[in-house]
């Protein structure tokens, strides 16, 4: 393959990551019951790959860096629906302790839940050991990609879920009519998962 059609192709597998970031945001928006939740969890999986792509400093982008991509936008939604989880139990456990105990009690949980992330992380970058180039930029990418995200998530996500918690629900509660409310907090609909 020349550069031309190496460009090409990426251009289109753009379009059709584009298409996955909609139905990751739909899928997410249901998840979460929030559009305002499944915006910052999807912004942050953006973030992270903007980081890491700053932080590596790649040189020209491959298709091995390109995969990065799909893998994130596939597989990086669902700590932001385990961390979610883990808030609506913390809250379930202790409802009328303060914000900053709960918050203390959460970070300590989401720790331990996102422990296996970065072990993954961990393992991709023994990729950097291997002879070929585009491996080792791969997992370079990657494992600082999935640090990138778990970051993110616990300095993006937790203040998000407490503005949801405090704002934007009372707001969509006394400001919003409640067919639009519905829509923007699905919390009638599940998924059957």
């Amino acid at each position: 393959l020349d550069q031309h059609e190496v460009l090409e192709a990426l251009e289109h597998d753009m379009k059709l990551a584009s298409g996955a970031l909609v139905v990751a945001l739909i899928v997410t928006w249901i998840h979460l019951e929030s559009i305002f939740l499944a915006f910052v969890a999807l912004l942050s999986l953006c973030f992270s790959i903007l980081l890491s792509y700053v932080i590596v400093r790649v040189e020209e982008v491959s298709l091995a860096s390109f995969l990065v991509v799909f893998v994130v936008f596939g597989l990086g939604g669902n700590s932001f629906f385990k961390l979610n989880d883990l808030w609506d139990r913390v809250y379930r456990i202790s409802p009328m302790a303060k914000p900053v105990d709960r918050l203390m009690e959460y970070y300590r949980s989401a720790m331990l839940q996102l422990l296996p992330v970065f072990l993954t992380a961990g393992i991709f970058m023994v990729h950097l050991l291997s002879l070929m180039r585009p491996l080792r930029e791969f997992g370079f990418f990657m494992g600082t990609c999935i640090m990138c995200r778990c970051v993110l998530s616990l300095v993006t996500f937790v203040p998000a879920l407490l503005v949801q918690e405090q704002l934007v629900s009372p707001l969509m509660k006394r400001r919003i009519p409640p067919k639009l409310a519905a829509v923007l907090q699905p919390t009638k609909l599940r998924l059957p998962y």
